[in-house]
């Protein structure tokens, strides 16, 4: 059975959102309640097992990072077109929001991030996945503002992140292209 939490990867996190595609279009379901409520328990399960309490993606490649945001998306876009509420708690909220953190305190000078592993998004600056989650959920946070209009408007984050529980530090001169990061 599907909601047994035996797994939290990226197949139980499409499945639940099959689940709730169906549960948002048909709120009249006489159980909805019931499985709205199942979906969003789920949804915050299969989050703990990809991401550290500070906020960092279990894998140290910032691609996963990219790539759980991604898995999430769908319900997002559901939940607007459907004018229902987002299956995520509000725990589950704070934690996609700390994944898109790490996106961003993890780009490089160059725009993208560095070569960890079997990561290849060092091309990659991220900002489609940023701006996606500025859009529709954090549009009132002024670091993601920063960032995906470039620092035109927004707050700069700030130049050092450290994140204990995954023994990972950013610290860098500033934002520029042509400033140092380590």
């Amino acid at each position: 059975y599907y909601f047994d939490n035996s797994g939290t990867n990226n197949w139980a996190t499409f499945a639940t959102s099959g689940v709730y595609q169906v549960c948002s279009r048909y709120p009249e379901f006489r159980r909805y309640e019931h499985w709205m409520q199942r979906v969003k328990e789920k949804n915050a399960y299969c989050f703990t097992g990809n991401t550290f309490e500070d906020g960092m993606c279990s894998e140290s490649p910032l691609g996963y990072a990219s790539t759980i945001l991604d898995t999430f998306d769908v319900p997002v876009l559901v939940s607007v077109a459907s004018g229902n509420e987002l299956p995520f708690t509000e725990e589950m909220k704070l934690k996609i929001k700390d994944i898109v953190y790490t996106l961003i305190n993890g780009r490089g000078p160059t725009g993208g991030s560095f070569n960890i592993a079997d990561d290849h998004s060092f091309k990659s600056d991220n900002t489609s996945t940023v701006k996606f989650w500025y859009d529709y959920m954090f549009t009132d946070d002024e670091v993601m503002e920063w960032f995906v209009t470039k620092g035109i408007s927004g707050t700069e984050p700030y130049a050092t992140t450290r994140y204990p529980i995954s023994m990972r530090t950013y610290m860098r001169t500033g934002w520029g292209k042509r400033d140092l990061m380590m």
